[in-house]
């Protein structure tokens, strides 16, 4: 039996998925075409953004600088391996560092980012990664490799532009 959220494969008669905790109750059956590619689709349809990482050590200021200068939302932290170990956000500026942000322009951004960050791999399917995201009240997901180490980023905005030009492609198809 395969976990719909996931694609996990489980025992014949789970109640729920060893991968990802998910209920395996047959789900109906898809409503839309959207829905079907929703379900089927993986991360790897996704336009892959090559990350922009920082080492742990790195000072506030300059991740900030990262963040402005590219226009992104999210650096990822990685360790020596290039394995990511935590995420720095603009929601983590917003709310770990806040309006005194001068004072800490020279402290470590490991003493602001969000440790251990929820990763997902390119075979991923897209609802799973939209789940993440809703649960986790994340809008960044770092892309990791079979090694671990961190080869893209996808954010809530590219999952709402797929999700936008398939519904286009939907009712143009109707």
């Amino acid at each position: 039996m395969y976990c719909q959220a996931c694609g996990a494969e489980n025992f014949d008669g789970a109640d729920q998925c060893e991968a990802c905790g998910q209920p395996l109750a047959l789900e109906p059956a898809s409503k839309s075409s959207v829905e079907e590619q929703l379900r089927r689709d993986t991360i790897a349809k996704l336009p892959m953004k090559t990350p922009l990482t920082s080492s742990p050590d790195a000072p506030l200021g300059d991740v900030l600088t990262v963040l402005s200068t590219n226009a992104i939302g999210a650096v990822v932290i990685t360790d020596d391996h290039h394995r990511p170990i935590g995420i720095f956000s603009e929601r983590d500026a917003l709310i770990r560092v806040g309006p005194d942000y001068r004072d800490h322009l020279n402290t470590p951004i490991s003493n602001f980012m969000t440790t251990d960050p929820q990763t997902i791999d390119q075979s991923t399917p897209i609802t799973f990664a939209v789940h993440q995201m809703d649960v986790g009240h994340y809008r960044h997901l770092p892309v990791i490799d079979e090694d671990g180490r961190v080869t893209a980023v996808i954010s809530i905005r590219d999952l709402l532009r797929y999700l936008t030009e398939k519904i286009a492609a939907a009712e143009v198809a109707d």
